[in-house]
């Protein structure tokens, strides 16, 4: 009888290990992309203002499953002028950090609005990720530029540790990276294409 309890009181401690093992954390720490581009060379100096927040549930990041949603840990328009912030600086551009536009100047600045940002868990080690900005370039207050970017990206993680903030991060980059070329271009244009 007393290794019966012992039994099962180890199949128990057995049990209760393993479910929180599996157990997936749903707050998500908001981390930055690990490689940042480097060309093409920018020349100009520009203020990065604060995004603001167009989502229409700004504390929900996606569906873990079973009715458990990611949240996120910091806050995601931070994220995502640090993210322009630290792309742009790292391919040459003189980067300040302003608040708003009116606060900017007289030179090109950077700003816009998160639009979504959704992370869900789709299969035992699969996630998606979408993240969706609208960047607009302004040169002494005035808009010269405006689009929305979108990057969704899905994949699988083998070793399943950090995918969630991995998976957002990388999502990430591929917008910044995109928008950071074609701002580069934009400004360019705007000098006369030189």
């Amino acid at each position: 009888m007393k290794h019966s309890r012992i039994l099962l009181g180890l199949a128990l401690l057995a049990l209760a290990l393993a479910s929180a093992g599996c157990a997936r954390p749903t707050l998500v720490p908001l981390t930055y992309p690990t490689t940042l581009g480097d060309t093409p060379w920018c020349r100009w100096d520009l203020t990065i203002t604060a995004f603001t927040d167009a989502r229409a549930d700004r504390k929900v990041l996606g569906d873990q499953g079973e009715g458990v949603n990611y949240t996120a840990e910091g806050n995601v328009t931070d994220w995502v002028g640090r993210a322009f912030f630290d792309e742009l600086k790292n391919r040459g551009c003189g980067c300040v950090y302003k608040p708003d536009l009116a606060s900017a100047g007289q030179g090109y600045a950077i700003g816009g609005q998160v639009l979504l940002t959704r992370l869900d868990k789709i299969g035992f080690n699969q996630w998606k990720a979408v993240v969706q900005v609208q960047v607009t370039l302004a040169r002494a207050g005035e808009p010269i530029y405006t689009e929305t970017y979108t990057s969704e990206l899905e994949k699988p993680f083998v070793i399943a540790t950090d995918a969630e903030q991995k998976i957002l991060a990388d999502a990430l980059q591929g917008l910044v990276t995109d928008a950071s070329l074609k701002l580069i271009d934009h400004m360019r244009l705007a000098d006369g294409g030189q």
